[in-house]
């Protein structure tokens, strides 16, 4: 197992520190680029974020996750196949993703879900749901 402190003063617009750790880790580019496989896990103040595999683009920002992709946060839980993002606009694609946002019990499921800015999203063969039936908890992909 391998793992990294990501330099706070690079790591985002905040500065706060961003830890990485996964079978196998390897940065690239001065730095800019940090490829990891293998069990992977990205800790940021109390966001977990998991997957197979990930590439993290510093300079382009940009995040490309596969395989068994999760991110469990306070406000919000999400599970996908795949997901690749622009951080900084906060766009992006989800493959077979279940997402959960806490504020409004918001259930979203769909084999594709295209994020645009703000909480804006177009999703394909899904559903969406406020409801959440007493005793239930939201949806969520086994595996």
């Amino acid at each position: 197992m391998s793992a990294v402190a990501v330099d706070p003063a690079r790591s985002d617009d905040h500065g706060e520190r961003v830890e990485v750790s996964a079978d196998s880790i390897e940065v690239r580019g001065a730095g800019e680029t940090i490829e990891a496989a293998g069990n992977v896990e990205i800790r940021r103040r109390e966001a977990v974020f998991g997957a197979d595999s990930v590439e993290f683009d510093r300079s382009r920002r940009t995040l490309r996750a596969r395989g068994s992709v999760y991110l469990r946060d306070p406000r919000y839980r999400l599970q996908a196949s795949g997901l690749e993002m622009d951080l900084a606009d906060e766009t992006g694609t989800i493959l077979d993703a279940d997402v959960f946002i806490k504020d409004g019990n918001l259930s979203l499921s769909g084999s594709r879900v295209e994020k645009s800015a703000g909480q804006t999203f177009a999703v394909e063969d899904g559903r969406l749901t406020t409801c959440l039936c007493e005793g239930e908890t939201p949806p969520q992909r086994e595996g």
